[in-house]
């Protein structure tokens, strides 16, 4: 066991020794650049904030009215406050995601260029299959027989369906 801690009381020393010997800001120096940094920010922030207050309220902001209130105003008061709701949302200006980086603009091409690998195998496999041989089946219907050859017509006078009185079947028909 006493070997270990000398071997670890060398090792702190060369360590310590190293630390004295490097040019670099000592831990003082960093501590107290972050602490003009963090002071200056705060600074920058408050200046900010005083600055808005300054501007005063840009805009007064009517308090929400419950939809339920204002359809117990009457239609006009609640389409009164629809035109209201969609000015707002009107000069609201429109969302823009923030600019792409190198490495999701690099992603986005890997597969839009995978996609592209991918029809192109789809429209050389569709090339590929044999021609569609045309069923002579296609599009019709089954013939349906009736007697005599004649479609009854539902609203003719004679139809028992609806009003009760036999039908007439002729082939003149």
């Amino acid at each position: 066991m006493p070997e270990q801690t000398q071997d670890h009381d060398e090792l702190d020393a060369a360590i310590d020794a190293a630390l004295a010997q490097s040019d670099g800001p000592s831990a003082k120096d960093l501590a107290a650049a972050e602490e003009q940094q963090a002071a200056a920010m705060l600074a920058a922030s408050r200046a900010a904030q005083e600055q808005a207050e300054a501007a005063g309220p840009t805009r007064e902001e009517e308090p929400e009215v419950p939809l339920v209130s204002l359809a117990a105003q009457g239609r006009e008061a609640l389409l009164e406050a629809l035109r209201k709701h969609q000015e707002r949302q009107a000069a609201k200006p429109a969302y823009k995601p923030p600019p792409m980086t190198d490495a999701q603009r690099a992603r986005l091409e890997e597969e839009m260029a995978a996609g592209r690998r991918v029809q192109a195998r789809h429209e050389a496999q569709l090339a590929a299959r044999p021609p569609r041989i045309a069923d002579p089946r296609d599009g019709t219907s089954v013939p349906v027989h009736r007697p005599g050859e004649v479609v009854p017509d539902p609203k003719a006078s004679g139809n028992s369906q609806f009003n009760g009185v036999p039908p007439t079947y002729s082939p003149e028909a």
